[in-house]
């Protein structure tokens, strides 16, 4: 499973929403296949999702998901990483604002953020190639999904 990103109509929604709807898919995947139970995998936020949900069927001795794989998932949340490097008080309010008066936060807005985690090949060799010698930068694999514009 994957994030979906929402739009300002889903502004209310909450992790309770989108683990109702792994609970509803897992249904309508065990129903097809006539599965008693199911793998799930889950990246980044939806891992995070997968976790909470996981949790829960643990705690109700639900067994529908036989076993889970996480990628790019951060659950402990008490450690330090580079995006916390990012988000000072002032930023973290500024995107609370943002986000409260638009509904969201764009994935243009949240791809930004990401770029900087990886500034060299996510930002940089933008600014290198394109402005300062008029080429296009070299490909780059990693994070293609990241759909950030770069700098300009």
């Amino acid at each position: 499973m994957v994030w979906r990103n929402p739009t300002a109509e889903q502004r209310d929604w909450g992790l309770d929403t989108y683990a109702n709807a792994v609970l509803e898919a897992s249904d309508v995947v065990r129903e097809i296949t006539g599965s008693p139970d199911l793998n799930a995998a889950g990246a980044c936020a939806a891992g995070m999702t997968l976790a909470m949900l996981l949790a829960h069927l643990a705690a109700t001795n639900d067994r529908r998901i036989n076993a889970a794989t996480l990628l790019v998932t951060m659950l402990d949340t008490s450690i330090e990483t580079q995006l916390m490097l990012l988000a000072d008080e002032h930023l973290l309010k500024m995107a609370l604002l943002a986000s409260q008066q638009a509904g969201i936060l764009t994935g243009q807005q949240l791809g930004q953020v990401f770029s900087f985690l990886r500034p060299n090949d996510l930002v940089w060799n933008y600014w290198t190639n394109n402005y300062l010698l008029g080429e296009d930068p070299p490909a780059f694999d990693v994070l293609a999904w990241n759909i950030a514009m770069p700098p300009t």
